[in-house]
């Protein structure tokens, strides 16, 4: 039963797409020849796409880039992939599976297009909508292997940070990178977040979620407050007798049977724990006057743990 219901939602999906795409063809009809008698728009008016665009978000309370993506979806499966909107109007795929198929093709002709389209609609049943992704990508590079290397080109100059608001006065911050930078950069945060959870323990506190300490070591690398190096810092074991031997003796040895120290041969400092005593001026200067014993006096101090 629910399996009918998706293929009943799948109908109506592409009803409602077949539908935005007949009225992109009458907001933006195409000319076949040179028409004389066309009026030419002015620069500052807006264009077909555009009027449908901001029709659709009134008329379905959608913001105007979600409006442009219906639009480009409609206007991709009825004139470049129809195999596409068929299959979607018989249930056979869902919008999403639909998207995917329009999205990996579209940097391809239309007969290479067409073709991938097809190989796929035949499989497409057992696949979720990832799998499909990979294998629409696999077949793409056996049709031309320097596609990924322009795709990659391509993508890296849409390397972009993103700011969403979230939820209960949070908020998310989203970055695009390559592959290579976006693991590099995960694995150190990693780093310091388990540092940040071996200083909670350390000072007799309960260990924050490791979710928690990966939020707190962005926070703190982005903002400069980090209580450890900008970058990592290769770990060494000390050797007082050996002069050339500059390593930091406030670095720890690594140590492979060690649990806490990275799994990559690179460790961290340690976040610095302030103890700030405060006590009675009379007590240091009895004590700068020599041995004799100071009045009994009560001192009172606090620990600073680093965010």
């Amino acid at each position: 039963m629910v399996a009918a219901f998706d293929r009943l939602v799948s109908w109506a999906q592409s009803g409602a797409l077949a539908a935005v795409a007949e009225l992109h063809l009458r907001f933006d009809p195409p000319l076949s020849a040179p028409d004389p008698h066309r009026r030419v728009p002015h620069p500052y008016e807006p264009t077909g796409v555009q009027r449908l665009a901001a029709e659709l978000g009134c008329a379905l309370r959608i913001s105007d880039q979600a409006a442009r993506h219906r639009i480009d979806l409609a206007q991709a499966l009825h004139r470049r992939l129809p195999w596409v909107a068929d299959a979607l109007q018989a249930g056979l795929i869902d919008q999403v599976k639909a998207r995917v198929l329009v999205e990996e093709t579209e940097h391809l002709d239309d007969d290479h297009a067409a073709a991938v389209a097809l190989e796929m609609l035949g499989i497409v049943g057992r696949l979720t909508s990832g799998q499909l992704r990979n294998r629409i990508r696999t077949a793409v590079t056996t049709i031309d292997p320097e596609i990924a290397r322009r795709r990659a080109k391509k993508a890296r100059a849409q390397r972009d940070v993103h700011l969403i608001r979230e939820r209960d006065g949070l908020a998310s911050l989203s970055a695009l990178l390559t592959e290579n930078e976006a693991a590099s950069s995960f694995a150190y945060v990693e780093q310091a977040a388990r540092a940040l959870v071996a200083s909670d323990r350390a000072v007799g506190l309960p260990a924050r979620p490791i979710g928690q300490a990966r939020a707190d070591a962005v926070a703190a690398l982005l903002s400069g407050e980090a209580p450890f190096p900008a970058a990592p810092v290769p770990a060494t074991t000390h050797c007082a007798e050996d002069p050339t031997d500059e390593s930091d003796p406030s670095m720890p040895a690594t140590d492979e049977s060690d649990p806490s120290v990275p799994a990559t041969g690179v460790a961290l400092r340690q976040p610095t724990t302030i103890v700030n005593i405060t006590v009675p001026v009379s007590s240091l200067l009895a004590g700068l006057r020599g041995p004799t014993p100071a009045a009994p006096c009560s001192c009172s101090g606090h620990l600073i743990r680093p965010p």
